[in-house]
């Protein structure tokens, strides 16, 4: 699980990278193509949104059972890995809604 969640982080970064590149062209450049973007990324962070909150969760239940199987070690293992989910839960949850306000950037398509 460790490595998954760390995989996670570097989706993280590149999405951080991504919005930053489309943010610029949509001020250097707006075009109905950096609104298909915007709204691809949009899609890719729902999608990520629906894996990351099961691992989430799952880690939770974790951190909440009281099963003797689980000693404090793996505990706390499981803890760290929690405590990371819920950062990229976070920093998913600080993207939405990345794409309100663009559409006044992006000029009118005339048929």
């Amino acid at each position: 699980m460790d490595t998954v969640v760390d995989k996670y982080f570097a989706l993280q970064d590149t999405f951080d990278e991504l919005i930053e590149e489309v943010e610029d062209k949509l001020l250097s450049d707006p075009s109905s193509e950096t609104l298909a973007t915007i709204q691809k990324i949009k899609r890719e962070l729902i999608f990520l949104r629906r894996t990351v909150s099961p691992l989430r969760e799952l880690l939770a239940a974790i951190q909440r059972s009281e099963s003797p199987l689980i000693n404090e070690k793996t505990r706390r293992y499981f803890g760290d890995i929690y405590d990371h989910a819920i950062r990229i839960t976070e920093a998913i949850e600080s993207y939405r809604g990345f794409d309100c306000g663009y559409a006044g950037y992006l000029p009118i398509q005339r048929q």
